[in-house]
């Protein structure tokens, strides 16, 4: 515990140091808890335990501040006025830049991973159904809690919601958890999955971080500073989406259409399924991130919670696109999303909101 309190001091005072490595080996100490929790089973025994490696691999395979640096560097994430915001009654934070806070998101997506990879196809993963009937399985669990700890410990006046175990704390700052987006494709073993970190501040997010690592992706933005993709921040190229202007032109993606019928809005979904040049159905946080990308013109999903969406916002955002609900306001609480291009988004909602 000596060493976790001396690792947490340093970060703290934010010194020059590398502070995604420290946050890393203090992983490793919330791990073993965790694993404790879960009954200290692993996912394969022929897969080998990571934590068993000296300090100096383990130093190896998290992400360096530097590394962070450097991208945010590159990228201008840190250009003066990005994020700017002005403080109302304590209801927004007063803040210059969220490159800070981007980073942080990438320490805490490297914590996620390192959990939901170990226990992905795991034979002994533990699955329940919650009262909504959706799934929860004992990584989603142990993701959200391993990520609350961080955050509690480095960010203590920050609000967290999670979709496990709702929200703590209050102010203008809230950090938007999904520890597992697309449940289901991870208890069967689709490797279309991923922990979505959000920073709102205010009513608006600032910040967003994918990390989907069964695809060895990632994709991140910030206030101002551009979205981007890649495997690494060092291996980053910039999110653009697509300049397709005709409807007959564009790729539709979705998550399926029992939700359209749910909401009696299936017949206008249908309307713009058969408008489209292509349809496919990417799913969840996916069907956004190659909105995002240029790969897919329109996604949209007619239920969602804040959770679900928080994330992408900021992203498909900065990428140059549009994201709106249904009724085509631009937040991410009103219960349903529409991302697209911009050029085709009104024409999507006139579609898709047909009687």
């Amino acid at each position: 515990m000596v060493v976790v309190q001396s690792l947490e001091y340093l970060v703290n005072l934010r010194l020059p140091v590398a502070a995604a490595g420290l946050e890393c080996l203090r992983h490793q100490v919330e791990e073993q808890q965790a694993d404790r929790a879960l009954g200290g089973q692993r996912r394969d025994p022929a897969i080998p335990d990571e934590r068993a490696q000296p300090v100096g691999k383990i130093a190896e395979g998290c992400v360096h501040r530097h590394d962070y640096d450097a991208a945010a560097h590159r990228t201008a994430r840190e250009s003066s006025g990005a994020g700017l915001r002005d403080a109302i009654d304590g209801t927004v934070s007063q803040v210059g830049s969220y490159g800070d806070d981007l980073r942080f998101a990438h320490v805490l997506a490297d914590a996620a991973d390192d959990i939901t990879t170990r226990r992905f196809r795991a034979l002994d993963l533990r699955v329940e159904t919650k009262p909504d009937l959706t799934p929860v399985s004992d990584a989603d669990r142990a993701t959200e809690d391993s990520l609350r700890n961080v955050l509690r410990r480095a960010r203590p006046r920050d609000a967290v919601l999670g979709e496990e175990s709702g929200q703590t704390g209050v102010g203008p700052r809230r950090w938007v958890i999904d520890p597992i987006d697309g449940t289901k494709n991870y208890v069967r073993g689709v490797p279309v999955w991923a922990t979505l970190i959000g920073l709102m501040d205010g009513p608006e997010v600032v910040v967003g971080v994918v990390s989907a690592p069964a695809l060895s992706r990632r994709w991140w933005a910030a206030a101002g500073g551009g979205a981007w993709t890649g495997r690494s921040l060092t291996k980053a190229s910039r999110c653009q989406v697509s300049g397709v202007t005709n409807l007959g032109d564009a790729s539709f993606s979705y998550s399926g259409i029992g939700g359209w019928a749910e909401k009696d809005l299936l017949g206008g979904f249908m309307g713009l399924a058969k408008s489209v040049w292509r349809t496919r159905a990417f799913g969840d946080f996916w069907s956004h991130m190659l909105v995002a990308e240029g790969a897919v013109d329109i996604s949209a999903e007619p239920d969602v919670s804040l959770w679900d969406v928080a994330a992408l916002q900021v992203i498909v955002e900065e990428a140059g696109g549009r994201f709106t609900d249904l009724s085509g306001a631009a937040t991410p609480e009103g219960g349903s999303v529409v991302c697209t291009n911009g050029h085709l988004h009104d024409e999507v909602l006139a579609q898709l909101t047909k009687p």
